[in-house]
């Protein structure tokens, strides 16, 4: 995580300090095999109420705060937002439905008219001599 935040969008260091840090700190991974050791190797013990590795200034709940009510006002939109499609694809299940019910009604009376007419056609016939 630190190499990524302090590498600009070419990935050169954004200082000569930050690259310093960078392969110190993996020198120290790679002998420790342990993030948490290494950070603390090369950077010191931790500070209450900064996040570690991204800069000065920053406060867990910037890091955390924000992005999760973020996280949770984004995820609530989208549920809004399925909730609504889910209500419109019910809406349309229930037209649909009702629609094969007309369909099955309107075959039902073209069979009943086809039976009428065929008895009326056989009724002529017989009428005839």
């Amino acid at each position: 995580m630190y190499e990524v935040s302090h590498k600009k969008w070419n990935g050169a260091y954004v200082n000569d300090e930050a690259r310093k840090k960078n392969e110190e700190l993996q020198k120290e991974f790679h002998a420790s095999n342990s993030v948490n050791q290494s950070f603390v190797k090369v950077f010191g013990k931790e500070h209450n109420g900064y996040v570690r590795g991204v800069g000065q200034g920053v406060t867990p709940s910037q890091m955390c705060g924000l992005s999760s009510r973020h996280s949770t006002s984004v995820a609530d939109a989208k549920i809004a937002k399925m909730q609504s499609e889910i209500d419109v694809l019910t809406t349309q299940v229930a037209e649909v439905e009702a629609l094969k019910a007309k369909v099955a009604e309107f075959d039902q009376m073209k069979e009943q008219y086809a039976f009428i007419m065929a008895n009326i056609k056989g009724n002529h016939v017989r009428q005839s001599p």
